[in-house]
């Protein structure tokens, strides 16, 4: 993942990648929590894109 993320000339893809692994560990814990599979879908989207904006933002 941080070789893509490199490759989006991200300032930090190292950084993005820990943030997004997160993302996706709390989508699994909401994914146990919470069995609509569209609305775990749409939050992990909706943040992941928040992560990758913000990561820009820096650079």
């Amino acid at each position: 993942m941080t070789d893509l993320l490199a490759e989006m000339a991200l300032p930090d893809p190292a950084a993005t990648a820990d943030q997004l692994v997160m993302l996706r560990d709390g989508a699994m814990v909401r994914g146990h929590l919470d069995p609509d599979p569209a609305a775990r879908t749409t939050a992990l989207v909706a943040a992941g894109r928040a992560v990758l904006d913000a990561a820009r933002a820096v650079g």
